[in-house]
């Protein structure tokens, strides 16, 4: 005999016995994961269908301004931030800038692992001063600013999808953020009404594995584990700017 490891079993809320809580509804909410990654960030919807309790995921294509005025739409956004020509871009028209541009002056990147240094205004040259609308002074304005972006995408697909306005937020992080980290980082987050509480932050790894999990029972080839085994589960999560490695039990 062999156990199946789904979404299922690890989250029993979800089993079709317990999914009528009458203070909740999972079907008036609108589940958005944000994998704020180093070099690249990924958004992407859940939803559950009602008949099944099976999730389902998929990235949302959000817009992009390019520097010439373009408009363009990617499930991958480069987590880079650029003040070029008068105009804030964020993303791949920000990435196409980056080396042309000077870095905490008028474009922003790896800002996501600067987060919880305390070094008050970092980038002390930057054209994003405290006059500006949208003032860059260290990685927890930049995070602060690139949050308003998604935000506002991501506001923008559930209401052009007529989806349920209640949003809950999950969102990805290192293994090694520390505390401070943490701390910055949910500033940033809502200071953009991005409301979340500690087990919305999920270590890449465990998300690495949760996703491996869902595949895995889409593709019904789930994960099975022998009666009386207790096994350990190594996981690599290999990013463009960290390598994570979790051990789960």
């Amino acid at each position: 005999m062999a156990t199946d490891i789904n979404i299922q079993s690890l989250f029993p809320a979800i089993r079709k016995s317990q999914v009528a809580v009458p203070e909740i509804d999972i079907f008036n909410i609108t589940f958005i994961g944000i994998d704020f990654g180093t070099s690249t960030t990924v958004v992407s919807i859940a939803t559950i269908d009602k008949e099944t309790r099976d999730i389902k995921t998929e990235p949302i294509w959000l817009n992009q301004k390019l520097n010439d005025g373009t408009i363009m739409s990617g499930e991958k956004i480069p987590t880079v931030i650029a003040w070029y020509n008068n105009q804030l871009l964020v993303g791949n028209g920000a990435a196409d800038l980056k080396y042309q541009l000077k870095k905490g002056v008028n474009v922003w990147y790896s800002f996501k692992m600067e987060l919880g240094e305390d070094l008050g205004s970092k980038y002390y040259g930057s054209e994003l001063d405290r006059k500006s609308d949208t003032p860059i002074l260290n990685p927890k304005d930049a995070a602060r600013v690139f949050f308003q972006y998604l935000k506002a995408q991501i506001d923008r697909y559930v209401r052009i999808n007529n989806l349920p306005t209640h949003v809950q937020f999950a969102v990805s992080i290192p293994a090694s953020f520390e505390a401070n980290q943490r701390k910055e980082l949910i500033y940033a987050l809502e200071q953009n009404g991005i409301s979340i509480n500690k087990q919305s932050l999920i270590d890449e790894p465990n998300a690495a594995f949760l996703s491996y999990v869902q595949v895995s029972s889409q593709e019904k080839n789930p994960i099975k584990i022998p009666e009386g085994d207790n096994p350990k589960v190594l996981v690599f999560d290999f990013g463009a700017g960290t390598c994570d490695v979790s051990i789960l039990e």
